[in-house]
């Protein structure tokens, strides 16, 4: 038999995608970040043909990182993890708590002690701190020299000291020595490049000639403190969220990702996306949205015929991510085809190098192949194989058998399967066990689970790999050389073999890792339930435990679908609750409340059933069933002693219930019962904390500014005597509006900070915008429109980071305002078309409505008293039922300004009166300003001046009232030309 060893073939037919991919890594060199997913079915030559493109990546210098997603994994964020500690990069995804800051040392390029700072409260020898400077001064000294007990990661410097990690970051001859305990973390090592921006811009005159005298920089170690002070690097999470450790994870892999490009381009490839679980494809998502101005390439492939729908008929991740995606520019899609008659001629000479087929031969390749790179190769090895073409003496090959009386296999199915045919017994035992175990397997685990002597085995898998190039060995584990082999051996296993082999390689892992189980519950879990053991009923719902906590909910709520067909009714109870808090936190209402009424089906505990009909009602007042959410809530209490833990919740979920019926009277008197309950309750101080934020919420809505900032003090008092910082910024914010409201405008910029602060150092992104969007509203009411601009635009960064598509539109409509009051018309009318593009898309109808009001305006502004009239009447056509009435008047006053313009001054007045009616029942001061204003444009061109000054008048005291000082002044000038 010849030796089935091929020439690995030129890359043939595929030139044209090859120049795409290779014209992506030219845009990533220069700086220009994309994402290019190649599609094709099995065989098509995906993978050959990244390989090209990762050749031409390490020939400029590229970082490659690779990861690939494994059918069998039910790990979230399995590739992508893969991918990171390949590359010697876990820290950015370990989810691991921040870093305990312990020390911060400021030197110069000599290892001169600038400033320094070391955590006084965790009581260490002082000798400790004293040994740790020296260490660092030497290590700034020898850092250039890389010592060998010094790593280089990316351009930063970390030595191991001890328990301890000394992290060093350089800027212009300053260096910054951070010591830590605990896990490496991103998000340390960009602040630590802001305080040496920081410092650079402060004193780097000082620096540049520094004598030693401390005097010269006196302030300097309030710089450096900050690390320790900021309360970020405590070496604790700083919230129990598991959204907000996602959005950290994300971050802290982006700023990984980020910096690792700074100095050469990067090429991340990952394979086989049909497989992946959710959260690695929101991962990559963010990670492409985030770094298209960065020296990144995302490469990756998939299956079209492995694209299908969920068994609950639901779309396939996969697709709805290309979806969003596209949505954002921020995919190409390069879909492999199969070859003609001509590359498949071509491919199979320059895979045998010297031939002498002829025409008929070749095009009968290519008949029974159909042209798919892998088959055509395969098939050409089955006929070496069989002899049926051989090398003459020449070297040339040729055809030894009659060309009617060839044997080649019309599936690729059946060529693999030819192939496994030629394999001992043992052999081919060997990968039956394999292909149960995964993609990849490890020869300790199939050598244990078949009870095999280890030499033997991997005799055999030597030969395997490389007399019949089945598998590829990759250090201590093997991987199919093809995802069909693979799929040949699975699928031809009988049903209740498979699950047999399924559960005795779940034991044999159970006993390899018997003192370290948390490992590999995900792999239980999915062993056990291809086995149809009653035991992957545990396992699924650890995983789904661990899929939660980590906010990887598509994870979990499939984990838990899949536990409740393996445990009984009692242990049900349980999985449903857990799955009832998953699907409300993805909006999937109606299925959580399913799972809550299942769960008090099941069970006979009545606060249980109290227990999951509060959570039940819950869901129904957010989707704004308020009526239903209390009847709900009425049972639950029937169901507890009064005064327990669970009566205290159901009796303060009534409360807010009512508040979001506008039912104000019944729901102060459940509130203020609840902050008077006695010491001695069973009430949860975060609780009393939440309804007296809730009292002054109601307070504020009643127009009682003193009493609402009354109750939002206190519960910020309760807040910070738990030591609860959400809570904290949460009413930092309430204060800040509350101020605001009544236009004390400093006192607001204060509060607003503070939460921002909070916000900042929890990593609540959204916070983050929503605040900045606030504090962004004070600088335009005052009339600072370029601070209010950048506010503006840097909540638009930080919600175009997380793309949140339904919350962008109003930064851009804010940024309309300020375009306006600059005289910026078009620029206005372009922010305001955005506004309207992303609440259209994200079906915020109330927005989009609001969006084509100020359209309106800024059209009027440029003369196009048309596309005005357009504008002002399809907004008042989608607001249609809402019962949003500021909305609506917003709409008649956009018309009555239109008609205004076009001289049409009957029908003006006719909108105007109607938008002022509107605004004068809801008391929107502001609203009733604004058109005051517009009004008394009218009444002048009519020749009325008096009523006009009277019209401005009113606008400019009810603007002076709400402190908006710029249209205060903007009337007063107009008042004065008129």
């Amino acid at each position: 038999m010849e030796e089935l060893d091929l020439i690995e073939p030129e890359l043939i037919g595929r030139e044209e995608e090859l120049q795409k991919l290779i014209k992506s890594l030219d845009k990533a060199i220069e700086g220009k970040g994309s994402t290019v997913f190649i599609t094709g079915e099995a065989g098509i030559g995906k993978t050959r043909l990244v390989s090209e493109s990762i050749k031409a990546a390490e020939c400029e210098g590229a970082l490659i990182i690779k990861g690939w997603c494994l059918a069998e994994s039910l790990e979230p964020l399995f590739p992508i993890k893969t991918a990171l500690r390949e590359a010697g990069l876990l820290h950015l995804i370990s989810g691991e708590p921040p870093p305990l800051v312990v020390s911060v040392y400021l030197m110069n390029d000599g290892g001169v002690p600038i400033s320094k700072h070391e955590r006084e409260e965790l009581g260490f020898d002082p000798m400790i701190f004293s040994s740790m400077l020296s260490a660092v001064g030497n290590f700034v000294k020898d850092a250039m020299q890389m010592v060998d007990n010094v790593e280089r990661t990316g351009g930063l410097n970390i030595l191991g000291y001890q328990e301890y990690k000394i992290i060093l970051e350089e800027l212009h001859g300053l260096h910054l020595a951070v010591v830590t305990k605990g896990a490496m973390s991103e998000f340390l090592v960009s602040d630590m490049k802001e305080v040496l921006a920081e410092v650079k811009r402060q004193y780097g005159d000082v620096l540049a000639d520094w004598s030693g005298s401390m005097a010269e920089v006196a302030g300097i170690e309030d710089i450096v403190s900050s690390l320790v002070r900021s309360g970020k690097y405590n070496g604790e999470f700083l919230a129990d969220d598991a959204k907000l450790k996602q959005e950290n994870l994300f971050d802290n892999v982006l700023l990984g990702i980020q910096r690792v490009c700074v100095d050469r381009p990067l090429l991340f490839f990952l394979d086989d996306l049909q497989w992946a679980d959710p959260s690695s494809l929101a991962l990559l998502h963010y990670l492409t949205r985030n770094t298209r101005d960065h020296k990144v390439l995302f490469l990756g492939t998939y299956r079209p015929e492995d694209i299908v729908e969920t068994s609950e008929g639901r779309t396939h991740q996969l697709v709805t991510t290309m979806q969003n995606m596209n949505r954002e520019n921020l995919l190409e899609n390069i879909e492999l085809t199969r070859m003609g008659p001509d590359d498949t001629a071509m491919m199979i000479r320059s895979a045998l190098g010297n031939t002498s087929f002829d025409d008929v031969f070749l095009d009968k390749i290519f008949r029974e192949t159909g042209g798919t790179p892998y088959f055509i190769l395969e098939v050409v090895k089955l006929l070496i194989a069989d002899g049926s073409i051989s090398k003459n003496d020449d070297g040339s090959w040729v055809l030894r058998t009659e060309l009617a009386e060839l044997n080649i296999p019309t599936k690729i199915y059946d060529v693999v399967k030819r192939r496994l045919d030629r394999l001992m017994k043992e052999q081919r035992r060997i990968l039956d066990y394999a292909s149960v175990v995964g993609e990849e397997f490890r020869s300790d685990l199939v050598g244990k689970v078949m009870d095999i002597d280890k030499l033997r085995l991997l005799e055999s898998l030597n030969e395997i790999e490389r007399s019949h190039r089945l598998i590829r060995s990759i250090e201590q584990r093997y991987v199919f050389d093809h995802a069909k082999i693979r799929e040949v051996l699975y699928n031809g296993l009988m049903e209740e073999l498979k699950q047999e082999y399924h559960r005795i390689v779940a034991d044999t892992l159970a006993e390899f890792h018997k003192d370290e189980m948390d490992d590999i519950v995900n792999e239980l879990a999915y062993h056990y339930f291809e086995a149809k053991d009653e035991r992957a009923g545990e396992y699924l719902v650890k995983a789904g435990d661990d899929a939660k906590e980590k906010y990887a909910n598509e994870e979990a709520i499939k984990l838990y679908t899949d536990a409740l067909k393996f445990v009984n009714d009692e242990s049900k109870v349980g999985i449903y609750e857990s799955l009832g808090a998953v699907q409300v936190l993805i909006g999937k209402y109606d299925s959580a409340i399913k799972s809550h009424e299942k769960a008090i089906e099941l069970t006979e505990d009545n606060e249980v059933k109290a227990r999951n009909t509060r959570w039940s009602a819950r869901v129904h007042s957010r989707k704004g069933d308020y009526d239903k959410s209390l009847e709900l809530l009425a049972t639950a209490k029937c169901l507890v002693e009064e005064g327990t833990a669970e009566y205290w919740k159901i009796f303060l979920g009534e409360g807010h219930s009512s508040f979001w019926k506008n039912d104000y009277d019944r729901a102060l008197s459940i509130f203020n019962e609840a902050i008077e309950a006695p010491e001695d309750s069973a009430i949860e101080k975060v609780d009393i904390c939440r309804a007296l934020r809730a009292i002054g919420n109601i307070s504020q809505n009643m127009g009682d500014d003193e009493k609402s900032l009354e109750y939002q003090q206190r519960s910020l008092a309760v807040a910070e005597e738990i030591g609860d910082d959400d809570n904290i910024s949460a009413a930092y914010n309430n204060i800040g509006i509350v101020y605001y409201n009544s236009h004390n405008m400093d006192s607001a910029l204060d509060y607003f900070q503070r939460s921002m602060e909070i916000s900042e150092k929890m990593g609540d992104l959204m916070s983050v915008a929503m605040t900045t969007l606030n504090i962004g509203n004070i600088h335009y009411c005052i009339g600072e429109m370029d601070r209010a601009m950048d506010m503006y635009d840097q909540c638009l960064l930080v919600k175009k980071k997380l793309g949140n598509l339904g919350q962008m539109g109003l930064p851009y409509a804010c940024k309309g305002f300020v375009d306006m009051a600059q005289d910026r018309p078009d620029s206005a009318l372009e922010n305001f078309r955005q506004a309207l593009e992303l609440c259209r898309e994200a079906g915020n109808v109330p927005m989009s409505s609001y969006s084509l009001s100020l359209q309106t305006e800024a059209h009027l502004a440029l003369g196009n008293h048309g596309e005005a009239l357009n504008t002002a009447e399809e907004a008042m056509e989608l607001i249609g039922d809402l019962k949003i009435k500021s909305l609506k008047g917003g709409a008649h006053r956009a018309i009555g300004m239109t008609y205004r313009d076009m001289k049409d001054h009957a029908r003006a007045v006719e909108e105007f009166d109607k938008a002022m009616k509107i605004f004068e029942e809801d008391g929107a001061l502001r609203e009733q300003a604004k058109t005051n204003y517009e009004y008394a444009f009218l009444l002048k061109d009519m020749g009325e001046t008096e009523k006009a000054r009277e019209r401005m008048g009113k606008s400019m005291v009810e603007y002076g009232r709400e402190g908006v000082k710029y249209w205060e002044l903007k009337c007063l000038k107009a008042l004065q030309e008129m």
